[in-house]
């Protein structure tokens, strides 16, 4: 797991700090605040792993949400490069949720 702090200005760094001084799987950085498009390139250099994905902090996975992707992805013809999935998106001030089924691409050819 990498953290990227993009420039926070709460806690994040003392937390990811400690947590990755306890777990070895976590590295944590921190840059001046780029926005997200450098962050995210940032972690693309730093990642080793066979997959990638990104976990922005307004965001959560579902329980079960990345264990559905690995398995999406490892059991998909070698030329498929990317997987996604359905979303949610909550609203915390009118406490309501909003599923998004997520379609997949249009073949142009």
């Amino acid at each position: 797991m990498l953290i990227v702090d993009d420039g926070s200005t709460d806690r994040t760094g003392e937390v990811a700090h400690k947590y990755s001084t306890k777990e070895t799987r976590i590295t944590y950085f921190q840059q001046q605040n780029q926005g997200a498009a450098v962050a995210r390139n940032n972690a693309i250099r730093q990642a080793k792993g066979k997959y990638l994905t990104f976990l922005d902090s307004d965001d959560t996975y579902l329980p079960d949400g990345l264990r559905h992707l690995v398995t999406a992805i490892a059991s998909a013809p070698p030329e498929v490069k990317l997987v996604y999935g359905d979303f949610i998106i909550f609203d915390e001030q009118a406490g309501t949720r909003r599923p998004i089924t997520a379609t997949p691409p249009v073949s142009t050819a």
